[in-house]
């Protein structure tokens, strides 16, 4: 399993098993906050706030 902060509340999480990859998102902020965001493709969004 990998955990990436990627700024704010922002994480990406990668983990492996049986010859698969799965990628998580968790709250990708806005780019107005003036943070850019590293392009992120993940298979599963997951959103704590509103």
């Amino acid at each position: 399993m990998n955990i990436n902060w990627l700024g704010q509340s922002c994480f990406e999480i990668t983990a492996k098993a049986n010859n698969s990859e799965v990628k998580i998102a968790i709250d990708p902020f806005d780019e107005s906050l003036g943070l850019g965001l590293p392009k992120v493709e993940a298979q599963i969004l997951l959103l704590s706030t509103q």
